[in-house]
């Protein structure tokens, strides 16, 4: 299979197409840690074990607006209009 120029030249492009995507992440990563040192409130996230920058990011951007929530409960209750659910 090494001398086959066909599968040579499917690996190299295989290769050459995880090289792109693994630069993209690599951007991708510090731009998110650039956000994330920047924010109070995300670095505070951090401090509890196993949440990482994409977590702290995610969890507030998913809050946004705390004071929309009565109760810290209904923060993690689903919200049924959202998918749709009337009842």
């Amino acid at each position: 299979m090494a001398d086959d120029p066909l599968i040579a030249s499917l690996t190299d492009c295989m290769l050459r197409a995880w090289r792109a995507l693994w630069q993209e992440y690599v951007r991708l990563h510090e731009v998110v840690i650039a956000i994330v040192r920047q924010d109070e409130l995300c670095r505070r996230f951090m401090r509890i074990p196993g949440v990482g920058p994409i977590s702290a990011l995610a969890y507030k951007t998913l809050i946004d607006d705390p004071h929309r929530f009565g109760h810290s409960k209904t923060v993690a209750e689903p919200d049924n209009s959202a998918a749709g659910n009337t009842d």
